[in-house]
Parts: C-alpha cells; structure tokens; sequence
C-alpha cells in the first residue's frame, strides 16, 4: 500500500514491517520527488539556495532584516548598526570613538520599533586593556547613554554588541 499523494510506501496490519526495505523505499521515493520538482523549477531553484540569507531576499524566511546605519551624537564617529529580525529580537552593534565621554552624553537613539522594552545596560570594552565598561539605553527614549561612573576614556575605540527583546 502507498500513499495518496507520492506514492509513499506505508505499513498496513497484515504485512510484516522489513524497516530496511521500507527506509530504502522512503528514500528513494522522496528523492525521485526532490529531483522531480528541482527540474520543474530548472535553475531557480539552486540559484536560490545560493542568495545570501536577509529578509530583503528571502521574504518568507524568518531571518533577520539588514542592518540599518544609525548616527552618532554628541561628537562620537564610528559605525553604530541596529537590525530587528520578525520576533522582534534587536541586535546592535557599535565600533566608536569620541571626545565626550562625561557621564549622561548621549552617544545615540535607536528610533521607535528598535527600542528595548526597559532600561537595558550594554557591554562595551576598549580597543586596548580597558576592561569592561556599560552603555545605558534609556527606558522608553531609545538614547544610549553614557553612564555616571562609567569611567570612559576620550579618544579610544570601544567596541559593543547586544541583542534584547525590542518593546517599542
């Protein structure tokens, strides 16, 4: 007996079950399948397995979005990126430097819908022996904040990445 649709091959009560025969026929008839619909599809179908993974290019995958270039504030330079993937999951990541580094600069603002749903504290190290330091994203405003007592060094690159639920 087989399946309605492939032609798969089933089991029934009155047959006794040779689990190798019937992996091998599985196979086999689920590969002729694969390979029925690969020529239907002719090249496209291998091109498309080829696509670099975004959202952009692959829409029904649930992948994250391209990242999105932020500015900086407040005299700070670098690149500052952000992207939010379809389960509202935000990554950000931050290569910086700048000459303002007093406690409660902000050093940028992650727009509406790439904002974390409470304050959240962000690692952030330096390019040389600094140890870790912490960025603050303000609740609600979306600014990351340099903190009080965060003891940041003018002129040195620091280096941050975080990923949180996004809270709008």
């Amino acid at each position: 007996m087989t399946t309605a649709n492939y032609n798969l091959p089933t089991i029934t009560g009155n047959m006794t079950a040779d689990v190798v025969r019937d992996m091998n026929a599985l196979a086999e008839a689920t590969d002729d399948a694969i390979k029925s619909v690969s020529e239907q599809a002719g090249s496209s179908l291998s091109q498309h397995a080829l696509e670099l993974p975004t959202k952009t290019k692959l829409g029904h995958v649930r992948l994250q979005e391209d990242y999105i270039s932020g500015a900086l504030k407040n005299g700070w330079q670098g690149t500052f990126l952000y992207a939010k993937n379809d389960l509202g999951i935000i990554s950000l990541k931050l290569i910086a430097y700048g000459n303002v580094t007093t406690g409660g600069t902000i050093i940028a603002t992650l727009p509406l819908g790439y904002r974390p749903k409470a304050a959240t504290i962000i690692p952030i190290t330096t390019d040389l022996n600094g140890g870790i330091k912490f960025l603050i994203i303000g609740e609600g405003s979306g600014e990351i904040i340099i903190p009080g007592d965060s003891m940041l060094e003018a002129n040195r690159v620091y280096l941050a990445g975080a990923t949180f639920y996004g809270g709008e």
